[in-house]
This record gives C-alpha cells, sequence and structure tokens, in this order.
C-alpha cells in the first residue's frame, strides 16, 4: 500500500489529499493511511500535513528505492524484482547468495552503500553512502560459454551511452571494464560467473558508479585515477535517473544478445568509445607477466587485438591495461 499512496501523492502534487480520500480508495482505516505517511516520511519524502486539507509531496529524496526505480521503468527483463539495501557487504555476493533459489532473469541488486564493495583482483571499490550507485544484475541466459564476454561488452556500452545521455559529455571505455570520463575511472564493472561445461547456472554482472561523490571522498592514491560526475560536471546528479537509463539501454542490448541480433552494431559502437585503440600500452597479464604492445582493435569475441615491439599480432582475453609512453 506504501506505493500505491505514494504514487498518488507523486500524481496529485499541486494539491492536497485528504486522509479520508485516502482510506477510502485504498479500503483502509485514516490511521493506517497516518501510518504510511510516517513511514515515508521516515524515508525522506517531505510531505506536507493541514488539519481538513490532509497531504501534499512537497520532494522526493535521493534514495535508490525499488519502487522509485521502478517507476516509468519500461523494460522488458531488466529490474521487474530489485532487492533493496540501505547497506551491504557487497550487492555481487549477494547477488550470488540469490541466485542459489529460483530467481528471474534480470533481478536487481542494489544498495545505498557497500562496506566489502569489490572490483577486479578483489581491490576495494569506494562506497559511501548514498553518493554513488551500487547494483549487480543477475542473469541466466541459455547461451554458451564462447559468447560470455559479450555481457561485459553490452553492460560497459550500456553504462557508457546513458551517462553520456545524461551529462552530455565524452564518455569512454577502457578495455575490458572500466568507464572513464577525462582519463579518470568514473565506473567500473565486475562480471562473475557460476557454470558447467555445458551449461551457465547464473551470471552476476556488478556495477559500481561515482555519481556525488566529493574529492575528499578518494584516498590518495585515487583522487589521481578516479573521478566523479559531480566532480566532471560540477554538479549534483540524480542517481535514480542514471540508473534508470542504464537498465533501459542494458535490457535492449540485453534482448539483442539473447536473439544473436545486432551485435555487430554494437561492437562497431563499442569500438568507437574505446579509450586504447591506437594507444601504446602495457599489459599485465594474470601470471604477473608484462607485455608492452600497441591496441589496433577490438575482436568479436571482446579480446584485445594488439601488436608486439617484435611485431607479432596477439589477442588478448584478459589482463591488467595502463598506458605506455613507449612501444
Amino acid at each position: 500500500m506504501k506505493e500505491k499512496i505514494l504514487k498518488l501523492l507523486k500524481e496529485n502534487k499541486t494539491e492536497y489529499l485528504s486522509g479520508e480520500y485516502l482510506s477510502t480508495v485504498f479500503g483502509v482505516s485514516r490511521t493506517a493511511v497516518w501510518k504510511v505517511i510516517k513511514q515515508l516520511q521516515e524515508e525522506g519524502y517531505i510531505i506536507q500535513s493541514k488539519t481538513k486539507l490532509g497531504y501534499r509531496l512537497v520532494e522526493s529524496p535521493d534514495n535508490l528505492y525499488s519502487y522509485e526505480i521502478q517507476e516509468g521503468l519500461r523494460t522488458k527483463r531488466i529490474g521487474k524484482n530489485i532487492y533493496y539495501f540501505e547497506e551491504i557487504d557487497s550487492t555481487n555476493d549477494y547477488g550470488k547468495i540469490v541466485a542459489q533459489k529460483p530467481f528471474e532473469d534480470g533481478d536487481i541488486i542494489i544498495a545505498e552503500s557497500q562496506n566489502k564493495g569489490r572490483g577486479r583482483f578483489s581491490r576495494e571499490w569506494v562506497s559511501p553512502m548514498r553518493k554513488g550507485a551500487y547494483l549487480s544484475i543477475l542473469l541466466k541466459p541459455q547461451i554458451s560459454f564462447e559468447k560470455i564476454t559479450r555481457l561485459t561488452i553490452i553492460t560497459a556500452l550500456a553504462v557508457c551511452s546513458a551517462l553520456e545521455d545524461h551529462i552530455q559529455k565524452k564518455v569512454e571505455i577502457k578495455w575490458p571494464n572500466d568507464i572513464l570520463i577525462n582519463q579518470k575511472k568514473i565506473c567500473g564493472i565486475l562480471t562473475e560467473i557460476s557454470g558447467e561445461v555445458d551449461k551457465i547456472n547464473y551470471v552476476v554482472i556488478g556495477i559500481g558508479i561515482n555519481i556525488n561523490l566529493d574529492i575528499e571522498d578518494f584516498d590518495e592514491s585515487l583522487a589521481t585515477k578516479a573521478s566523479s560526475l559531480k566532480i566532471e560536471t560540477g554538479k549534483i546528479q540524480n542517481r535514480k535517473e542514471i540508473v534508470q537509463k542504464i537498465l533501459s539501454i542494458f535490457d535492449e542490448y540485453y534482448d539483442d544478445f539473447l536473439n544473436d541480433e545486432n551485435y555487430e552494431s554494437i561492437i562497431d559502437e563499442y569500438r568507437k568509445k574505446s579509450y586504447l585503440i591506437g594507444r601504446n600500452v602495457e599489459v599485465r597479464i594474470y601470471n604477473n607477466d608484462s607485455i608492452r604492445a600497441r591496441v589496433l582493435d577490438i575482436e568479436k569475441n571482446g579480446a584485445l587485438k594488439v601488436e608486439l615491439e617484435n611485431g607479432e599480432i596477439r589477442d588478448l582475453l584478459s589482463g591488467e591495461v595502463t598506458l605506455s609512453t613507449s612501444f
């Protein structure tokens, strides 16, 4: 009932709705309506209450409640079910718990903050309260393992496209899973998979976005490498709108992915937004060996196509890339 009363208040923001009217519409007592209003106020909604007039919604909080995100979200699969937490260890870790039982393809775990947020190589992801968007998308695609890397590609492209549309600034993708503005990391993506030889049990795609973080939210080691939308634009950004845009665009890409459609245009768009193509880089492979190379392209399977110093052409499916001044 809380979501229904909130929806009605939002639809009538210019007028007061009486407790009697709300109790009649929803078939509950006026005391029950009052309790819901008090709960909404405790959640941060500014609701004016006047004797003989009723209630009027003045302002909504910048919170990522499931019913706030789902409001106006027109997706086919993504976000039909949203698990909301004010604080959590890690949305990806919780997603893996949810996946142990039956779940809907496209379920979302979202939190206002994380205690143990992490990126690749188990690095900490700074997740201060109500300053970013920390979410995981839970999927169960019936596909072959060879196509699984495409999920990171469409996720990165969805985030990149949504942020560009929202802030009207150039946003780039640093292979394989970082989103950059002005060469600084704004967002990281962590894809984790559970499966067997011939079957994928589930995929959890974690997305961490620095939205309204301030410079002081980053320690010295991150201040030169990371940034936020607020820092880069000089404006506080609407977190709900950003999350909705990402989920909407990802939903379209994911539908194409499942139907094996439009991938050529998707990978072409990914290449256009690539930060690395044409640059000299150093790539650390998982065994800690490193190579210097020039990035030539992004292959259809998501591999980084590079030319080594000796002229050898190689496709890299994984690794950590940093820019290099020499080749």
